[in-house]
């Protein structure tokens, strides 16, 4: 074996033990509540300043805004639960080069009532289409939840 493969498997060997040795250790410290699902331990709050990003500068050194003037935001409502669930948005102002961007947070009665609950939800493979975009979500949770999905474009 030439020494890139060598250093690609023991690599490789070297993460799967990791993981099964922390994975196994964050397992055994777990606890269940009375139904039997993993009781809620709140994750540790780390606070970060804000990075500011300078517009980018065309040739003539003229500043170009980070977004369009045409930027507009949007949210779309969904009832779900579960790994792996495609979502679709539709608006018809979206292109299929739009830079689209999400994000996800549960809600309660109403959809302006936003919380921070103790399911972990996460966005994946976004996908902008004319008149709408395509989403890989995941929302951790054994049963439904209302998820609301805030949704900024650029055209």
């Amino acid at each position: 074996m030439s020494s890139p493969k060598i250093k690609s498997v023991v690599s490789g060997v070297t993460l799967g033990l990791l993981i099964a040795l922390f994975g196994s250790a964050q397992t055994a410290g777990a606890q269940t509540s009375s139904e039997g699902l993993a009781a809620f331990e709140p994750p540790e709050m780390i606070s970060a300043d804000a990075i500011r990003v300078e517009p980018a500068r065309s040739g003539n050194g003229a500043i170009q805004p980070l977004v369009s003037p045409n930027a507009f935001t949007d949210i779309c409502l969904y009832r779900i639960h579960g790994s792996h669930r495609l979502i679709i948005c539709n608006d018809r102002r979206i292109g299929a080069n739009s830079r689209v961007f999400l994000s996800l947070s549960e809600f309660g009665a109403r959809p302006t009532a936003r919380i921070v609950g103790a399911a972990r939800m996460t966005v994946h493979n976004v996908s902008p289409h004319a008149g709408g975009v395509t989403a890989w979500i995941d929302v951790e949770w054994p049963n439904d939840l209302n998820v609301r999905v805030d949704v900024l474009v650029d055209p």
